[in-house]
């Protein structure tokens, strides 16, 4: 393992450079307080404030022209610090191959050697591939829950219009065998996917999975934008639920949908939450693709029956009630661990520069979010990592995944730099891990 480490000094708001490296000093309230009755969740005190330092280092170089295409980490044990880490490779544009799992006994210092575990084959039609993967690890049950998105690819090609799949796979760790995953597209036309997903286990015991689903016509087939000729996605979650013998049903929530003069993708890449009054928020990517006069949003809904329902989206605000100009790029929205507090990681736009559909995919920000109402406080903002003098225009810090180190508290994120050294041979990029503290 190649390990470049760098300490990032942080600036406020878009983030200031120093001698051109981004920084991540910044000083930013910490919360820490006593379990809410009934809730598990912790309360927010605030407390004196302390800067955040980034650590910086290639996780695993590209190899043979391919870049890292992250699937997930996540704990598979509810109190030792065993990680299971799981990652692909890029082939081309929404296409990747060869995902492997590795797994770590240390708390992540140390790894096995990586295992093949989902590998594309041909089939009529063309290519199965296996697309985005996502895990829960529930330490209550000591099961792990993993969902991939699969499809056909044409000729080998990818083709936004192909109904998808999602494999589902429940294993109890506490037996040495392997599950029969279950593939299901639960009855809906244009199928259903997951993209940049991030599970929840509620206060009521239900598994929240954030999916994606087409909007489709009356003959079944996906509706792209007039404008940006773009599939139109709704947001839905897949909801699981624990019955007799500790079985997990699943059904699919209701749609969230949004005016196509709002955002000319629809809604997806959404990530929930549960706030302390026991609702859900839902941050949703949307897109102003083929629409430049439109600002680029993240889109926030909130729904009180634990993800079957939602309120009609809002653009995501700071704290002084301005929206947030954003690229169409996936976050992450949780609760620390540490601090209690919501914690927002994702793409911003820097103040004054107008989103043009996926770009620009840097900087990578962590912030803080006020809980009530639910706000990006833009004070806290600090920079993860960013295009520097010697990347190209097009370098994207976007495609992460993350977990939080037990012990620490610390945010643990990993991302590839695609476009890094070329724009294009755009996958030619590191996997790097960055350490979040404070």
């Amino acid at each position: 393992m190649q390990r470049t480490r760098r300490n990032f000094l942080a600036g406020v708001g878009a983030g200031l450079a120093l001698a051109g490296i981004p920084g991540t000093w910044f000083n930013g309230p910490r919360f820490n307080g006593p379990w809410l009755k009934g809730m598990g969740l912790p309360a927010a005190a605030e407390e004196p404030r302390r800067p955040w330092r980034v650590e910086k280092e290639i996780f695993i170089p590209s190899r043979g022209g391919r870049g890292v295409f992250p699937g997930f980490v996540t704990y598979i044990h509810p109190k030792d610090p065993v990680l299971l880490h799981r990652f692909g490779w890029a082939d081309a544009s929404d296409t990747y191959d060869d995902f492997h799992d590795s797994t770590s006994r240390d708390g992540g210092r140390t790894w096995s050697e990586p295992v093949l575990r989902l590998q594309s084959r041909p089939v009529e039609g063309g290519r199965l591939r296996y697309c985005e993967n996502a895990a829960f690890f529930d330490a209550e049950r000591n099961r792990l829950i993993t969902i991939v998105s699969k499809f056909v690819y044409p000729k080998d090609r990818f083709d936004p219009d192909v109904p998808r799949k999602l494999e589902i796979a429940v294993r109890d760790l506490a037996q040495d065998v392997e599950p029969e995953p279950a593939t299901a597209d639960f009855g809906l036309a244009g199928g259903i996917t997951i993209s940049f997903c991030f599970p929840i286990k509620t206060s009521r015991g239900t598994i929240v999975v954030p999916a994606v689903r087409p909007e489709t016509g009356e003959d079944g087939k996906s509706l792209h934008h007039p404008r940006s000729r773009q599939v139109i996605h709704d947001a839905c979650m897949l909801i699981g639920t624990y019955g007799e013998g500790g079985a997990l049903s699943w059904r699919v929530g209701k749609p969230l949908r949004i005016d196509p003069a709002l955002s000319s993708r629809g809604l997806s890449e959404s990530t929930p939450v549960e706030l302390r009054d026991g609702r859900l928020a839902l941050l949703a990517r949307g897109s102003n693709a083929g629409m430049s006069e439109v600002p680029g949003r993240k889109w926030l809904s909130f729904s009180e029956d634990g993800g079957e329902s939602w309120s009609a989206p809002e653009p995501l605000l700071d704290g002084d009630g301005r929206p947030v100009e954003s690229s169409a790029t996936g976050a992450a929205l949780f609760r620390s661990i540490r601090t209690g507090g919501l914690t927002f990681i994702g793409n911003i736009a820097p103040e004054g520069t107008r989103a043009d559909g996926n770009w620009p995919r840097s900087p990578l920000v962590i912030a803080e979010v006020q809980e009530s109402p639910l706000r990006l406080r833009r004070e806290t903002i600090a920079v993860i990592d960013e295009r520097g003098p010697k990347d190209t225009p097009r370098t994207q810090i976007s495609n992460f995944r993350y977990y939080e180190e037990r012990s620490t508290g610390d945010v643990i994120v990993f991302a590839t730099r695609f476009g890094e050294r070329s724009e294009r041979e755009w996958r030619r990029a590191d996997y790097y891990r960055y350490r979040v503290s404070r």
